[in-house]
Formats: structure tokens, C-alpha cells, sequence
């Protein structure tokens, strides 16, 4: 920082703000785009909570269990 301006722009700063630039998500994209990168971000989570519902709505309405699900002790 120079006593009488601005901070002296170096080749640092300038990477760090145009890595900063590079890596924004938001204006310059489609909300699908945005939707599609949250997904891949958190396709573990969506996916166990989309197996549990589907596990706890078969369990409420009755439906029978695999033998193969009953052998390795998720359920009795």
C-alpha cells in the first residue's frame, strides 16, 4: 500500500479476483444450471433421503419385504 493512494494492484491480487471472478455461479448462469450443480454437489443426500421416504411409505402402506432385505437384517 503506497501513503498517499490506492494499494498496489500485483500479480497476486489480480489472480486471486479473477480466480474469485471465475468461480461465481451465480449471475452469468441458468437456474437450471445452478439446480443441476447443487445436485451433483449433493447427490448423496438427495439420494439416501429419496430411499429412506420411499423405505418409510412402503413400511406405513404394507408392502412386503424381499427375502434378500430380510436376510441381511434391515429389517425383521
Amino acid at each position: 500500500m503506497t501513503e498517499d493512494g490506492p494499494p498496489v494492484d500485483t500479480d497476486r491480487d489480480r489472480d486471486r479476483a479473477e480466480m474469485h471472478q471465475q468461480a461465481d455461479v451465480g449471475r452469468d448462469h441458468s437456474r437450471l444450471y445452478r439446480l443441476l450443480a447443487w445436485l451433483a454437489d449433493n447427490a448423496l443426500l438427495v439420494g439416501g433421503v429419496i430411499g429412506l421416504v420411499i423405505f418409510a411409505v412402503a413400511a406405513v402402506i404394507g408392502v412386503d419385504i424381499p427375502r434378500n432385505v430380510r436376510i441381511i437384517g434391515l429389517v425383521d
